[in-house]
């Protein structure tokens, strides 16, 4: 929370036009702002971690943290020490595994070719609920180069 207070809430004076004073501006005192779309960009998505990732080995760690869950082509989890590609013959254990702080995410280059990816990937990162869902309109999707 202190990260929120400190970087991205937003005081602001908030005034507006008071009919019983014939429309003079009036002082509605401080109100309070989330400057939503840099959180979600810096500290849940990890923008800047993600676009600093080079895709140019056989095996890419993602940056990984609670609440965040990748789609792509060639992504893989890791979840109790075994890896998983994120494919409907998996979607009970993603679903149980993003419900924990034990994930690592992976990129694999064999994966991502296999499925028909050539010279870029899109990441689409998703923030997820404590039941492992998708929370609306908390995304980001990122093109990434892929180099041999």
């Amino acid at each position: 929370m202190t990260i929120i207070v400190n970087n991205y809430l937003r005081e602001e004076n908030f005034q507006y036009k008071d009919e019983t004073t014939n429309g003079n501006l009036v002082d509605g005192g401080e109100w309070y702002f989330l400057e939503m779309q840099p959180l979600l960009d810096n500290e849940l998505l990890q923008k800047d971690r993600i676009n600093a990732t080079q895709f140019n080995t056989a095996d890419v760690e993602l940056p990984s943290g609670k609440g965040i869950c990748y789609i792509g082509r060639g992504i893989q989890m890791e979840y109790n020490g075994e890896r998983y590609e994120m494919c409907d013959d998996h979607l009970d254990i993603i679903k149980e595994a993003l419900k924990s702080d034990e994930i690592k995410w992976y990129w694999n280059r064999d994966r991502f070719k296999k499925y028909g990816g050539t010279d870029s990937v899109t990441l689409d990162v998703h923030i997820v609920d404590k039941a492992g869902e998708f929370i609306p309109n908390l995304h980001l999707s990122i093109l990434k180069n892929v180099t041999p």
